[in-house]
């Protein structure tokens, strides 16, 4: 049980570590966006700094948005689902 939970964990990790290099080597400098929530917050990012003076970076976006996610994940799918998700 515990070596299956150690496998869902680095596979999480490893996912994140290579979806956070991708923003940000590849699709940030690029000026391509991604989709989900990811896209949006890049969109909002690059609104704000276009138009105002002000700067919000994606990863500040992206976890504001999924907060909402999180807890309505918490509450209707379950705890496991939601942490691993939160680490991803």
């Amino acid at each position: 049980m515990i070596g299956l939970q150690v496998k869902k964990l680095v596979i999480v990790l490893m996912d994140a570590l290579l979806n956070a290099a991708a923003m940000n080597l590849f699709l940030i400098p690029a000026n391509v966006y991604t989709s989900g929530f990811a896209g949006i917050a890049q969109l909002a990012s690059k609104l704000v700094e276009d138009y105002t003076p002000y700067h919000l970076s994606t990863r500040l976006l992206l976890f504001l948005l999924n907060i909402p996610v999180a807890i309505l994940g918490w509450k209707k799918i379950g705890e496991s689902f939601t942490l691993y998700s939160f680490l991803a």
